[in-house]
């Protein structure tokens, strides 16, 4: 569990991230794919375990950077490969 602050509700209330997750609405299926952030990648193995038990139809895969060292500048390039 970690403290999260939600827009309308109490400051500081106590969520776990499955409860947080639950918020969101409208979540698409499919398999979605993302790279290249260093910022995401100390703490994707902990919270898309959790994303996939709330949203067991929105799939995230992680691929690393074919070319060049992760990064949002890399993260966003990936992105737009057609």
């Amino acid at each position: 569990m970690f403290v999260i602050n939600v827009a309308g509700d109490f400051l500081n209330e106590i969520y776990s991230p499955q409860d947080f997750f639950l918020r969101v609405k409208n979540v698409p299926s499919g398999l979605f794919n993302y790279g290249g952030s260093t910022t995401w990648a100390p703490i994707r193995g902990d919270v898309d375990p959790d994303l996939q038990i709330v949203h067991p139809y929105f799939k995230l895969r992680y691929l690393d950077p074919v070319d060049g060292d992760p990064g949002s500048g890399t993260g966003i390039k990936m992105g737009s490969v057609s």
